[in-house]
């Protein structure tokens, strides 16, 4: 695709806001292929807290799905009926997280075949920030809702994810533009990204040297399959995401938004329960970076002339 039509590609998903499709980003949590399957149980307390934040969303008597559970399924009230979807099939789960037990799960290809009419819910934790277009995955989860379903999502806090805390603050006119540019984990911008994130994380590899942590993090980030913590969240940029998506989509709204930083408070995730009906409103970001790409359209169509 040349830059002209990329950049007009862009503009026109942010003026007519119509859906962008896309593959979803490969993902997993990073703390989890730290616990062999024999490891004891580390996430009572985080398990707890997220059942208690979305316990009243979940009604007897519903079936939803959750994306990227890994060994970690989340609890669920009684009655209510589960399938866990991910990207990977059962050999590439087993891999990843060194033998410890999944529940049976399928590949997320399958769940428009399987719930046609969409599902009364869609959970996914510690997800969202392994996609490379934040936008663009909510777009892509939200359609498999019915009518009144809820999405439930979460995400680290980056000042209390240690890996993160670090990190530039992700901006949301950043993200926009992920999403208008269509970003996939494997663009140059997503691979930098990849480098950010493993320097944050360092502390986590402690037998490394310095020279084979450099040299690895430079192979990994040109290989053909990353996955990481893309972007980092707070509640402000997670709210923002969220309006944005909806209003691309056209309806929706946020139920509720708990974090370390709320009353009552979480021990590390922002949890964010997305309703189905609402009217959204366009974010007040959204007509500067509207400004930006056609300011970059007038550049790239001056042909030879000379600044």
């Amino acid at each position: 695709m040349s830059p002209m039509t990329l950049v007009r590609s862009a503009l026109s998903r942010l003026r007519n806001g119509r859906p962008f499709s896309h593959l979803l980003a490969r993902y997993a949590p990073l703390a989890a292929s730290h616990f062999g399957a024999e490891a004891p149980y580390p996430f009572v307390r985080r398990d707890d807290i997220r059942l208690r934040h979305s316990a009243s969303y979940l009604l007897a008597g519903t079936t939803g799905i959750e994306i990227g559970a890994g060994p970690y399924p989340s609890l669920l009230p009684p009655g209510v009926r589960c399938e866990y979807y991910d990207t990977r099939d059962a050999a590439g789960l087993a891999q990843y997280f060194a033998g410890a037990a999944t529940p049976p799960t399928r590949h997320v290809d399958e769940i428009s075949a399987r719930f046609p009419d969409g599902v009364d819910f869609l959970i996914a934790h510690n997800v969202l920030e392994h996609t490379p277009d934040p936008i663009g995955t909510l777009l892509a989860w939200l359609r498999w809702l019915r009518r009144d379903g809820v999405a439930i999502l979460s995400l680290p806090h980056r000042l209390v994810c240690a890996g993160d805390a670090l990190r530039p603050a992700t901006t949301i006119e950043h993200v926009l533009l992920d999403y208008a540019l269509g970003e996939q984990s494997t663009s140059l911008g997503s691979r930098e990204h990849f480098i950010a994130g493993c320097v944050g994380w360092a502390a986590h590899w402690p037998e490394m040297s310095k020279n084979e942590f450099a040299e690895g993090i430079l192979r990994a980030s040109t290989g053909a399959e990353i996955e990481h913590h893309f972007h980092v969240f707070d509640d402000v940029l997670t709210e923002k995401t969220v309006q944005a998506a909806l209003w691309l989509r056209g309806a929706g709204r946020i139920l509720a938004l708990t974090s370390p930083y709320t009353d009552p408070a979480t021990d590390g995730d922002i949890i964010v329960v997305i309703g189905e009906s609402g009217a959204p409103v366009a974010p007040p970001e959204l007509d500067d970076v509207r400004a930006l790409l056609q300011s970059a359209l007038d550049r790239l169509g001056r042909g030879g002339e000379q600044s």
